[in-house]
C-alpha cells in the first residue's frame, strides 16, 4: 500500500500543518479524548508515521519536547486525524472492493475491522454509515454490470477480474507482510532508541555525580589547605611570642647581670676602702706603740744616765716601711719641744 493511497490530501495537509500540534482543538470532546489517550499504546504507529511522513518527522523534531510535550503532540494529531482517516479509508475501501469483486455476492462490512493504522481512534460512527457504504458499493457494482454489452466478453472479463483480484490479493499480502516487518523493525528501532536514551541518561547522571564528587573533593582539599595555613600561621604567631619572651628574658638577664656587676664593683670598692681604713688604723696603732716605746726608752735613758748605764734602741719598721723608732723620736721630740715651750711661757 503506497503512501498516496494511505494518506489523502486532507490528511497530508493536516500532517504538514504545524498548528495541528501546537494548540488544543476546541470543544469538550477533545478534553474527554485526552483523558483516555495513551501515547505508549501508539508507539508502533507513531514510529511508522515518523518514518513515512517526512514533514511530520521534521515538525516533531522541531517541537518535541522543547515547545510541545510528547503526549500533547500526538494526542492533538490523533484526535484530528481520526475522522479524516476514516473517511479516506471508506473511500479507498469502496474503490478497492469494486476492483476485486465482479459478482452479485453479498458484501458484508466488518464493524470491528481496522483497515488503517491511524483510524483506530474513531469509534463513534453510527451503524447506518456501514449500510450507506454497502448501498454505494452495490450501486457501483450494478452500474458496472449494466455497462457490459457482450455476453461472450463477460467470461473474459470475469477471468481478467479474477486474475487481477488474485494479483491484488498477493500484492496486498506482500505489502501486509512488509508492513508487519516494518513495524517490527520500527519497534526494534524504537526500543534501541529508548535503550540508548536510557544509557545516555545514566551516563549523564554518572557524569554529573562524578562532577559533584570532584567539586566536593576540591572544596574539601581547599578547606584542608586553609586549615593547614591557619595552623601554620598560629604556629608562627606562637613562635614569635616565644621569641619575644626569650628576648625579654635575655634583656632582663642582661640588666640583672649589669646590676650584679655594679654591686660586685661596689662591694669590691667598699672592701678596698675597709682594707685601706684597716691599714691606716694599723699605722696609727704602730705609731702609737712606737711613741709609747720611745717614751719608755726616754724614761729608761734618763734613769740610765743617772745610774750610768747605757740604753740600746732597737729600730722597728712600721707597716708602711718607715722606721718606727724615727717616728717615735720625732713624736717624742715634738712632745719635748711642747713641754719646753709651755715651761718658757710659764
Amino acid at each position: 500500500m503506497g503512501t498516496s493511497r494511505r494518506f489523502g490530501p486532507k490528511l497530508a495537509a493536516l500532517q504538514a500543518d504545524p498548528s495541528t500540534y501546537t494548540s488544543d482543538p476546541p470543544g469538550a470532546e477533545y478534553a474527554a479524548f485526552r483523558e483516555t489517550f495513551d501515547a505508549k499504546e501508539k508507539t508502533a504507529e507513531i514510529a511508522e508515521l515518523l518514518e513515512v511522513v517526512q514533514a511530520m518527522n521534521d515538525i516533531h523534531q522541531e517541537l518535541v519536547p522543547e515547545k510541545v510535550a510528547y503526549k500533547d503532540f500526538w494526542c492533538r494529531y490523533f484526535f484530528q486525524a481520526g475522522p479524516i482517516a476514516e473517511e479516506e479509508v471508506r473511500k479507498n475501501k469502496l474503490l478497492t472492493t469494486a476492483d476485486l469483486f465482479d459478482d452479485d455476492d453479498e458484501f458484508a462490512w466488518d464493524e470491528d475491522e481496522s483497515p488503517h493504522p491511524i483510524a483506530t481512534e474513531s469509534s463513534g460512527k453510527k451503524k447506518e454509515d456501514a449500510a450507506v457504504q454497502e448501498t454505494e458499493l452495490r450501486d457501483g457494482m450494478e452500474t458496472r454490470d449494466e455497462e457490459q454489452t457482450a455476453p461472450n466478453d463477460q467470461d473474459d472479463e470475469q477471468a481478467a477480474t479474477a486474475a487481477a483480484a488474485a494479483a491484488a490479493s498477493t500484492a496486498a499480502e506482500m505489502e501486509a507482510a512488509a508492513a508487519v516487518e516494518r513495524m517490527k523493525t520500527e519497534e526494534e528501532n524504537a526500543k534501541k532508541l529508548q535503550e540508548e536514551s536510557a544509557r545516555r541518561r545514566l551516563e549523564d547522571a554518572a557524569a554529573a555525580e562524578a562532577a559533584i564528587e570532584a567539586a566536593a573533593s576540591r572544596v574539601a582539599e581547599e578547606a584542608a589547605q586553609r586549615k593547614l595555613a591557619e595552623e601554620a600561621a598560629a604556629r608562627a604567631a606562637e613562635q614569635a611570642a616565644q621569641n619575644k619572651l626569650a628576648e625579654e628574658a635575655a634583656a632582663a638577664a642582661s640588666e640583672k647581670r649589669l646590676e650584679e656587676v655594679a654591686v660586685a664593683a661596689k662591694v669590691e670598692q667598699d672592701l678596698s676602702e675597709v682594707a685601706a681604713a684597716a691599714a691606716e688604723k694599723k699605722k696609727l696603732e704602730d705609731a702609737t706603740a712606737a711613741v709609747a716605746a720611745n717614751e719608755g726608752l726616754m724614761s729608761s735613758d734618763s734613769s740610765g744616765q743617772s745610774s750610768g748605764g747605757s740604753v740600746v734602741v732597737v729600730p722597728t719598721l712600721s707597716s708602711d716601711g718607715e722606721d718606727s723608732t724615727s717616728k717615735a723620736k720625732a713624736a717624742t721630740s715634738g712632745a719635748k719641744d711642747d713641754e719646753n715651750d709651755w715651761a718658757d711661757w710659764e
